[in-house]
């Protein structure tokens, strides 16, 4: 029979287990933030192993495994968390960053893409889905893309610097060096030779 102290014996059990699972993964963050990956992949390879769909930890170990350049762990560990949760932004963001690293510019894109039609106003997507574009000779759509990344955050001095380069090589200075001077206002440091050189 499953008296009371059962039952009260069995609730702090569970808030046992809940408490060691959440410490686990509290100190798995502290290492990440800490710079110490490899105490941070160990600590989430413990609490994974109590609740291994946990998304959070799946894809802070893949980071992890990227902070120590083991790309392959870290790309099995995004795509862990596209397993669970298709269209998870911070994996397909990853991953599309990760395809950009190996010059794969098309299917960066892809994943970039994935990103924005999930969440048209995540600027970092449209960015990075522009510096693809513009590897792969589409650079109408790269310009649209860049424009995309500013008009959502109109203080991304990187896609004003892109944006720059990408006028300066359609011949459009004036655009270019406006956009010089603007990545250089919000600390770009690329910017103020961009405008030595090409905006006297």
């Amino acid at each position: 029979m499953f008296t009371r102290i059962n039952y009260l014996l069995l609730i702090l059990v569970l808030i046992s287990t809940a408490c060691s699972k959440s410490s686990e993964s509290d100190l798995a963050d502290q290492y990440f933030k800490q710079g110490n990956y490899d105490k941070a992949i160990t600590s989430y390879n413990a609490f994974l192993k109590l609740d291994p769909e946990n998304v959070k930890s799946i894809y802070n170990r893949g980071r992890a495994y990227e902070e120590l350049g083991k790309f392959n762990e870290a790309i099995s560990d995004y795509q862990s968390v596209l397993e669970i949760d298709p269209v998870n932004v911070n994996a397909n963001l990853s991953i599309g960053k990760n395809f950009y690293r190996e010059k794969e510019y098309d299917k960066a894109s892809l994943f970039f893409d994935k990103v924005t039609k999930s969440d048209s106003e995540n600027y970092t997507a449209h960015f990075f889905k522009g510096r693809a574009l513009s590897k792969m000779g589409l650079l109408k759509d790269a310009l649209e893309s860049y424009n995309h990344a500013i008009n959502v955050n109109k203080n991304y001095g990187d896609a004003y610097f892109s944006r720059a380069t990408l006028y300066r090589y359609l011949k459009n200075n004036k655009k270019a060096c406006n956009d010089f001077k603007l990545a250089k206002a919000l600390g770009i440091k690329e910017a103020k030779t961009a405008l030595d050189r090409y905006c006297k």
